[in-house]
């Protein structure tokens, strides 16, 4: 299936648990943990019941990251002129879930309910005794270490401020996403 998905034969809907990886995509973009988006970081669980891939989270962070150089709220927002040329082949072909509409329509849902400042409320609320206990556990070895609260808040607020923008352009450009890949030598070979 992934072989299928690197060479362009099947959309992302006909390899990949769309709403999970679409789910998986968009808490990304809440907590910019994208070190974990390339190539060889990625996992994947084969589901037998679908025949579909879903995405394990493995080796994501926070600090730097391999696409933290676009500084941009939502990871799938991208734009001719972007610099991904630069980037190695395989890592271009992440942008090919973006070329699907199933996906593309679940990833922007989720990105509009994981900004909401009521998600990220209620989240933070839900896990505000789990915080303080394991940040103490830390400040033992790092005693300078402070977790930022506003992060996630932070971001879900650049996410808000962007999905307007990103939902027009989405809807101006739907072949928006072929250019990343296309660019490196990697056509479409599937039709939808």
């Amino acid at each position: 299936l992934y072989y299928s998905y690197i060479h362009g034969n099947k959309p992302t809907s006909k390899i990949f648990n769309t709403d999970k990886i679409a789910k998986y995509f968009a808490l990304l973009d809440l907590t910019k943990t994208y070190h974990g988006t390339v190539w060889f970081n990625m996992r994947f669980y084969y589901n037998p019941v679908i025949s579909r891939l879903e995405p394990i989270g493995y080796d994501g962070y926070t600090d730097g990251g391999a696409w933290d150089n676009y500084k941009r709220p939502i990871f799938g927002f991208v734009r001719y002129g972007d610099n991904i040329t630069k980037k190695n082949e395989l890592d271009c072909t992440l942008y090919r879930l973006f070329d699907d509409k199933i996906f593309l329509d679940k990833y922007i849902s989720y990105l509009q309910k994981y900004s909401s400042e009521d998600f990220i409320n209620s989240f933070m609320k839900s896990v505000n005794k789990d915080q303080q206990y394991y940040e103490n556990i830390l400040k033992e070895e790092f005693p300078e270490y402070n977790y930022d609260y506003n992060y996630l808040k932070n971001n879900a607020k650049a996410i808000r401020a962007e999905l307007p923008k990103f939902i027009k352009y989405v809807n101006n450009n739907p072949d928006f996403a072929k250019f990343a890949f296309d660019v490196v030598g990697h056509k479409n070979n599937y039709s939808q």
